[in-house]
């Protein structure tokens, strides 16, 4: 005789992996659904942050670079002195203020370039963004003596490019990508007449900028951000207040020669960071 329908025994049997099934599926759901929010998280964490390490990161590799002495007379002291003139005797001088909440430093933020050779009328140049923009072409010209100076006041000539053609962008074949005119005419507001010529050997590097990070609130929200001010006043690329990222503490103190930061960040979904970082060169 054949048994019709299921038995109670096997009933309770397919309840019980159907039952067991269903909370695997559950499982994995959860686990997916969660790795997934954690992994979003963290990629957003990882962007905000990386785009304020760059910024610093880029900042401080171009502190000091380009920045001229006083009278030519560079002093390299154990620690970092504040800068309390323009040029300074150390390049690398930065001063912190606002209990800890803010430092200012000179940086080169801009192109170089080296002067490879010379004839009457036009220097051969290899070039790394240096560029005749009305804002970027303001340059200092460095030789084995030091920067070109004006005689009255000891001050570093800032001279203008002229005749310029090329391809100025880096080059990793050390040519001569740039060709200008070997005379150069000083940013002077007054009577624009000082010259300068060019020689073999001489190095062309963009006036510096004062770089002042600190803290700001900004619509109720407290952010890093920085002011750029050329120190060529005939120039005049200078802007406040660019934005780095959000931040609920910041404590910068100088170490020897380097910069501590100790901040909180605050990236865009609300998550907090804790970041230590050191610039130093």
């Amino acid at each position: 005789m054949k048994r019709k329908g299921f038995l109670t025994i096997e009933l309770l049997i397919v309840i019980i992996l159907a039952s067991v099934l269903s909370l695997a599926l559950l499982s994995t759901f959860i686990v997916s659904n969660s790795a997934f929010k954690t992994g979003r998280m963290v990629s957003e964490l990882t962007e905000d942050v990386r785009n304020a390490f760059t910024t610093l990161d880029y900042l401080f590799s171009r502190w000091g670079q380009g920045v001229p002495c006083a009278d030519n007379n560079c002093t390299i002291s154990s620690t970092l002195p504040d800068c309390t003139s323009y040029p300074p005797r150390d390049p690398m001088c930065v001063t912190i203020s606002d209990n800890g909440r803010k430092a200012e430093f000179y940086a080169n933020l801009y192109g170089s370039g080296f002067v490879e050779s010379a004839n009457n009328l036009h220097a051969s140049i290899i070039s790394c963004r240096l560029n005749s923009g009305s804002k970027q072409n303001c340059y200092y010209i460095f030789d084995n003596s030091g920067f070109r100076i004006r005689s009255l006041n000891n001050q570093p000539v800032a001279v203008k490019l002229s005749s310029f053609t090329g391809q100025p962008d880096c080059l990793m074949n050390a040519q001569p990508n740039l060709f200008i005119n070997r005379t150069l005419f000083e940013w002077d507001t007054v009577s624009n007449s000082s010259i300068l010529t060019l020689m073999p050997g001489d190095f062309i590097v963009r006036v510096p900028h004062r770089i002042t990070l600190y803290v700001k609130n900004i619509a109720g929200e407290n952010w890093l951000v920085y002011d750029r001010t050329d120190m060529e006043n005939g120039c005049g690329d200078s802007e406040n207040s660019v934005r780095i990222i959000r931040i609920r503490d910041l404590t910068i103190s100088k170490d020897h020669r380097t910069v501590v930061f100790n901040a909180t960040l605050i990236t865009a979904n609300g998550t907090t960071y804790l970041m230590e970082r050191r610039f130093g060169r």
